[in-house]
């Protein structure tokens, strides 16, 4: 009886320390991703004066650039998202996350890791500027 009071409270205090290290990497996570919120001012800035079409187009490639972003801090790229999915999950059309991730490959944000189906990823340099 005593074996196995001793066992359960090892067990306990195991899932205790699993769980504390589980906060503590979310309170990180979500600390980086506020700081890359500050740092997409730098990466992809919202200038004034931009027209309608054109603010929506740089804001959708913001947000293609957070939901990266924030894959890469808490799923750690474990499963990547396809265009198509993260079309569904931003509410916007392929088309229109085409031509957006089409811009953000020209300014070497994003990367194409895989054609069909396409997945995109941050590059190097703009997942350390975010980070």
């Amino acid at each position: 009886m005593i074996n196995a009071t001793l066992f359960i409270i090892q067990i306990m205090e195991i899932i205790l320390i699993g769980q504390e290290k589980a906060l503590e990497q979310l309170s990180t996570g979500i600390n980086r991703l506020k700081h890359a919120d500050q740092m997409l001012d730098d990466l992809l800035p919202l200038p004034v004066g931009l027209s309608d079409r054109q603010r929506n187009i740089v804001v959708g490639m913001r947000e293609i650039v957070r939901y990266l972003y924030q894959q890469a801090v808490f799923c750690y790229s474990l499963n990547a998202i396809t265009d198509q999915d993260l079309a569904k999950v931003l509410g916007t059309t392929r088309y229109r996350l085409d031509q957006q991730m089409s811009h953000l490959e020209a300014q070497g944000i994003i990367k194409l890791m895989q054609e069909k189906p396409k997945i995109h990823q941050l590059t190097n340099d703009a997942y350390l500027k975010l980070d």
